[in-house]
């Protein structure tokens, strides 16, 4: 195993530039990639990001379109480790609605950032602590969500079976280079 493999495996989230080619499918065509674009709006089954699997027959099930893409990702979302307690104090003050998302955890504005703190990160590891955050705090806000993990500089998610890498939530538009045919 090479050095930069080993440290991948040791620390999987820390700043190693990674380029993959994936596959995004859909029911439009898309020439652009951005938060405003139809990619964005039509992964709902996860994280608020664009959706890119690295099976192109498995793209082609999720629509008559298929985008094929290089990613160069420099910070992932880990699915081991949790997610520093920082991270999720800045995404959830830049939450919309966030008065009236945090009263549901208590009256107390102080109180309600260390339960809803507290809430999301019991998720453990970092993954599902930011699906918490995209799916109980952000819901109906992908651009918002992006944009905030973007901020604390994270690209995109993986999704995994064993050492296989499925799929990849791409956050950070920018990343996203087309392969034109």
């Amino acid at each position: 195993m090479s050095y930069i493999q080993n440290f991948k495996q040791k620390f999987p989230d820390k700043v190693t530039p990674e380029m993959v080619q994936v596959y995004h499918g859909g029911n439009s065509k898309i020439d652009e990639f951005t938060f405003d674009s139809e990619a964005l709006r039509e992964n709902k089954d996860d994280l608020s990001g664009i959706l890119f699997l690295t099976d192109e027959n498995e793209a082609r099930k999720k629509g008559p379109y298929v985008t094929k893409a290089m990613l160069k990702l420099n910070r992932i979302v880990s699915s081991l480790g949790p997610p520093s307690r920082s991270d999720i104090v800045y995404m959830l003050s830049n939450v919309p609605n966030k008065d009236e998302i945090l009263k549901k955890f208590d009256e107390d504005p102080r109180e309600a950032y260390f339960k809803a703190t507290d809430h999301i990160l019991k998720g453990g590891a970092a993954h599902k602590c930011y699906t918490i955050l995209a799916q109980e705090f952000y819901k109906d806000h992908a651009k918002e969500f992006a944009e905030n993990m973007v901020h604390i500089r994270y690209d995109a998610v993986t999704t995994s079976q064993g050492d296989e890498i499925l799929s990849y939530i791409v956050l950070n538009p920018k990343c996203i280079n087309i392969i034109k045919k």
